[in-house]
C-alpha cells in the first residue's frame, strides 16, 4: 500500500510533504511499514504563495520503476507533486514539477530533476502532474521511458495546456513531447482541463482527464471525464466522453 499525505498550512507557515510506504520483497513476506519521512518542505518568504494559495505542495504522485534497461534502477520510487512558488518568486520565475527518487523503499528521498515548461514562453508547470512508466514502446518513446502529464499555465492561470513530457534517464532530464489538450483559465469554473491519468492499452498511450471546457459541449459549470489516445506520443485522437453529465455535475479524480 502506498499512502501519501500532506499537511496544508496557511500562507505564513511551512508546508510539509510526508511519505509513508509499506514494502515487501517477497510475496510470502509480511510487508513492513516505515515511519513517515519529510520529502519536501515549502517555506513562505513573507510574500505569500502565488495566486493566494494556502498551501505550498499538493497532489503527490509516486510510481515504482519496473521497465528500466538498467535492471539496477528497477524498484526505485519516483515522486512528483504540485509545487507552489511564492508571489515574490513568481515575479521572475515559474513553478516546476520537482522529481524526487528513492532507492531504499521510501526511507530517504533526493531531488534528481525537475520538469520545466519549455513549450510556452513565460509559463510554468502549475498543477495535476501524473507520472507513468511506459511498459512498451510508443512512437519515439521506448519501453521504460518515464512520462508526466500535467497542466502548464502562465502565472496568472489565464490559460491551460495539458502537456506530456518525457525522460529517458530516470527522471533527471525532461523534454516536451506534445500538448494533449488546450483550455481556458486554470481555476474552478474557468473552463480548464486537469487531473490526468495515464495508461497503455491496445498499443496506445491513453490519457484520461477532467474536462470543464464549454467548447466540449458540456452544460455550464459541469465537468466530464474524457480520454484521448496516441500511437506516436505526438498526435492525439479526438476526445471520447467516458462520464458525460447531462446536468450540472462534477465527475472527478478518475483511476482505472
Amino acid at each position: 500500500m502506498v499512502k501519501i499525505s500532506h499537511i496544508l498550512g496557511t500562507a505564513i507557515v511551512a508546508v510539509t510533504l510526508l511519505f509513508t510506504f509499506s514494502v515487501t520483497s517477497k510475496a510470502d513476506t509480511k510487508p513492513a511499514a516505515i515511519d513517515p519521512v519529510t520529502v519536501y518542505q515549502a517555506k513562505n518568504d513573507g510574500s505569500g504563495f502565488l495566486n493566494d494559495k494556502n498551501y505550498g505542495a499538493l497532489s503527490p504522485r509516486v510510481i515504482q520503476l519496473k521497465h528500466q534497461a538498467n535492471s539496477a534502477d528497477n524498484g526505485k520510487l519516483l515522486m512528483t507533486f504540485e509545487q507552489v512558488i511564492t508571489k515574490k518568486a513568481g515575479e521572475t520565475g515559474h513553478p516546476v514539477f520537482p522529481i524526487y527518487d528513492s532507492d531504499d523503499n521510501g526511507a530517504t528521498w533526493k531531488q534528481v530533476g525537475q520538469v520545466t515548461e519549455t513549450n510556452n514562453k513565460d509559463w510554468g508547470k502549475l498543477n495535476c502532474p501524473q507520472l507513468y512508466e511506459l511498459p512498451q514502446t510508443i512512437g519515439d518513446m521506448t519501453k521504460g521511458t518515464i512520462v508526466v502529464a500535467g497542466d502548464a499555465t502562465p502565472n496568472d492561470r489565464s490559460a491551460t495546456d495539458l502537456e506530456l513530457d518525457k525522460s529517458t534517464d530516470g527522471g533527471k532530464t525532461w523534454t516536451y513531447e506534445s500538448t494533449i489538450a488546450k483550455a481556458g483559465g486554470n481555476f474552478l469554473n474557468g473552463d480548464p482541463v486537469w487531473e490526468p491519468y495515464l495508461m497503455v492499452y491496445d498499443n496506445k498511450l491513453v490519457c484520461y482527464y477532467s474536462d470543464e471546457r464549454d467548447s466540449s459541449g458540456l452544460p455550464a459549470k459541469s465537468q466530464a471525464i474524457v480520454h484521448q489516445t496516441t500511437t506516436d506520443g505526438k498526435t492525439w485522437s479526438p476526445i471520447v466522453f467516458d462520464a458525460n453529465p447531462t446536468k450540472l455535475t462534477r465527475a472527478r479524480l478518475k483511476t482505472i
